[in-house]
């Protein structure tokens, strides 16, 4: 039931624009070969990257669409518009040589729950940060990344929103060191009462672990057994097959989960 709008070209660029023409629900091609009949009419501000200070500029001497902007002289663009003239030409021509990235390295990974009313029992709240910090375990270690650093936000009843972060000595995909890492945040900075919104985030994503000189902290290799089968019965069974009991406090009244 949510309005999609969708460009399709054959670069960056034009799809860009298609998109912006197809709003707010609607599917728009815009082909190299239309430019001239589909592009060009339309005022210079339907170009991504040209802002309003540009086009005023460009207004200013009698460029006012995309075809005047493509057959403008180019020594009287790059004395309006500097450096990023002849890119500005060049897209009002439709041209982008721009690659595709079809995926990004992600920096950080988060989950968040806005509360239907404001909650003003702290149990509570520790209970959805269970959730979470099991949720960003299991996506940590589906992704083989580790974490550095743990933060959380915290949206308050008069929508006053803050976030804290803290880094760890070294980086972690379990869920207990999240959670405890997050619990401490909350405790120390989350003092006010009545929260609408609360949130974990991991940064500093990490590909591997560095080996220590030290031992690990007690318990955690039973930690990371724990969240291993764990994530393996996730995978077969579903994610609330099994849970923290204290995750429970975290349900709307009524609601129970299926857990076994």
């Amino acid at each position: 039931g949510l309005p999609i709008s969708v460009g399709v070209s054959a670069n960056k660029l034009l799809a860009k624009i298609a998109c912006g023409l197809a709003k707010p629900d609607g599917l728009k091609a815009l082909w190299p070969e239309d430019v001239p009949e589909l592009l060009w009419p339309l005022p210079v501000k339907v170009l991504p990257g040209l802002g309003p200070v540009s086009a005023q500029k460009l207004n200013s001497v009698g460029i006012k669409t995309v075809g005047q902007l493509a057959a403008a002289p180019a020594a009287l663009l790059r004395r309006l518009l500097g450096n990023t003239a002849a890119l500005l030409q060049q897209h009002a021509r439709g041209i982008d040589d721009r690659g595709l990235e079809q995926c990004r390295e992600a920096k950080s990974i988060s989950e968040e729950r806005t509360f239907p009313a404001d909650v003003t029992d702290r149990e509570t709240v520790l209970a959805v940060l269970i959730e979470q910090a099991e949720g960003l375990g299991y996506r940590l270690r589906s992704a083989r990344l580790l974490a550095r650093t743990i933060g959380i936000k915290l949206r308050f009843a008069d929508f006053t929103t803050i976030t804290r972060d803290q880094t760890l000595p070294a980086p972690t995909d379990l869920d207990a060191v999240i959670y405890g890492t997050a619990r401490g945040l909350f405790l120390r900075c989350g003092g006010r009462l009545a929260w609408r919104l609360v949130g974990i985030r991991v940064s500093g994503l990490e590909s591997s672990r560095q080996l220590s000189l030290f031992d690990p902290p007690p318990g955690e290799f039973k930690e990371q057994n724990l969240d291993l089968v764990r994530d393996r019965l996730r995978e077969k069974y579903g994610a609330d097959v099994v849970y923290r009991a204290k995750r429970l406090l975290g349900e709307p009244p009524g609601k129970k989960k299926p857990g076994k």
